[in-house]
């Protein structure tokens, strides 16, 4: 009995070790962002491609014991139709519509890459808009870790947005933070959902949403305590966005 629990032990410890990612991902300061989400605040007059972006630039740890040959992709979680986007990886940065990069970048074992950087230009829409980067090893697609960069944007001539000729205004929550449940007050030109996020981008869960105003009230129990995000969504795309924080 002892062996086969031994053996047991032996097996579940070598399953753990192969299920861990070879990389972290950490900031100039070496604050570690790793399957996390880091903030970036910047003004919403920020235009392409004459502006200087909001950016956040990562540093890519290859904690294996041999070299990876990585990759990154971009995900679009939620942002305006004004804005637009783009990253820098290896010698080259991309066009706004590239969401992969093609260029692989060889980390030695033990080695940090710094040659990623996350541009966001909001074009006049203020808000809360999320990009997810994730970084994966182009051999082994499951080794990967994830960020989330968040671009906090104030200023701008409004925060509601027009997306093919819909209109939508949010309120902040409240109460914020919320415990059991919180209410949100909206107005939507048209049908339309509203949409909770986690940090991760995965969504929680869905309302819809008839044309006018009204108060919806959000149940958040069961969740998790931690930041959210919530959107109001028609079929052209994310209308507008605020941050919730559960503390259950």
């Amino acid at each position: 009995m002892k062996s086969l629990f031994t053996l047991f032990l032996a097996i579940s410890s070598v399953a753990m070790l192969s299920a861990q990612s070879s990389f972290t991902l950490a900031d100039k300061g070496g604050s570690n962002y790793t399957n996390s989400a880091v903030t970036k605040s910047g003004d919403a007059t920020i235009t392409f491609p004459n502006d200087e972006p909001i950016k956040w630039q990562g540093f890519l740890t290859n904690n294996s014991a041999s070299s990876v040959r990585t990759l990154v992709k971009r995900r679009m979680i939620n942002v305006p139709q004004t804005s637009e986007n783009q990253f820098c990886w290896s010698i080259q940065c991309y066009a706004p519509v590239t969401n992969q990069a093609t260029d692989t970048i060889d980390i030695a074992a033990g080695e940090t890459d710094s040659s990623f950087y996350a541009y966001f230009f909001p074009g006049g829409t203020n808000g809360i808009f999320t990009i997810q980067y994730v970084f994966f090893d182009a051999l082994n697609t499951n080794d990967s870790i994830y960020v989330n960069v968040i671009f906090d944007v104030s200023g701008g001539t409004s925060s509601i947005q027009e997306v093919g000729g819909s209109a939508a205004q949010l309120s902040q929550p409240y109460p914020n933070p919320a415990r059991n449940t919180t209410r949100v007050d909206f107005e939507v030109n048209g049908d339309a959902e509203l949409a909770l996020y986690d940090l991760s981008g995965a969504l929680v869960r869905t309302w819809n949403l008839e044309s006018g105003k009204g108060t919806l009230t959000i149940d958040v129990k069961g969740l998790r305590s931690g930041m959210y995000f919530y959107s109001i969504k028609n079929q052209q795309g994310v209308l507008a966005t605020r941050r919730l924080l559960v503390n259950p």
